[in-house]
């Protein structure tokens, strides 16, 4: 774990808008308890490093890179099957953003768990010490198996997100560097559930696949860990 929090502190050195693309979840809903919150810690996308300017014609590290997200997650029981899902984090800088979603339960046979879990995400970026300023709001779709073995969980994730990213975008028309773009990303995540009472710890590996804009394909890592309580 101290490894971990190294890693991500380096990671997380820049300034930018960040979007949180972690999962830290499993198929199963919380009833029947009644919520689950918990803060975290994952790996981001830098919106900012996938999209690239045309100008920008000596520059051939045109890559994604990634930053820290951190933040707290809450899930709530709505019926047996079905959960609302809120998160809120900040990145490095002045970044922060805002998710909310549901999460339902479609089928399940035995320790096999099959969840859908729609979303959509705002994230603002407002640096005091410089007048680019940028927004993105979208919406993600993520696809979760569970293999549940008493009270411990292992879950696969499937993921896509979409985002508008506006860049100098606070009076937006009036900026004359002013731009809209589409981002379209996704990739999987593997994580392990490990309850004790009330509690629980969720580690999470994986990988995000980024079609940079005027750059190249990008495959960034997704890493973090979420501890909650259950009640």
């Amino acid at each position: 774990m101290y490894r971990l929090l190294i890693v991500l502190f380096l990671l997380g050195l820049s300034a930018c808008a960040t979007l949180d693309i972690s999962s830290l979840d499993t198929a199963l809903p919380v009833a029947p308890a009644k919520a689950q919150i918990a803060p975290y810690q994952a790996i981001g996308l830098d919106l900012a490093s996938a999209v690239y300017n045309d100008s920008n014609e000596n520059d051939d590290d045109r890559y994604a890179s990634v930053d820290v997200a951190s933040g707290v997650k809450a899930n709530i029981s709505l019926k047996p099957d079905l959960d609302l899902q809120l998160r809120g984090y900040i990145g490095t800088g002045n970044s922060r953003g805002f998710k909310v979603g549901v999460k339902k339960l479609v089928r399940t046979e035995g320790r096999h768990h099959l969840a859908i879990a729609p979303a959509f995400n705002y994230i603002e970026e407002n640096p005091a010490e410089s007048a680019e300023k940028s927004r993105a709001f979208g919406a993600e779709m993520q696809v979760l198996y569970t293999q549940k073995w008493g009270r411990s969980a292992a879950t696969f994730v499937l993921r896509g997100n979409y985002e508008r990213y506006l860049v100098n975008g606070w009076d937006w028309e009036a900026a004359a560097d002013y731009h809209e773009y589409d981002l379209v990303h996704g990739g999987l995540r593997v994580n392990l559930c490990i309850r004790s009472k009330h509690l629980y710890f969720i580690p999470e590996l994986g990988f995000e696949i980024v079609p940079v804009i005027n750059g190249k394909l990008s495959m960034i890592p997704a890493l973090g860990y979420a501890i909650g309580v259950e009640f």
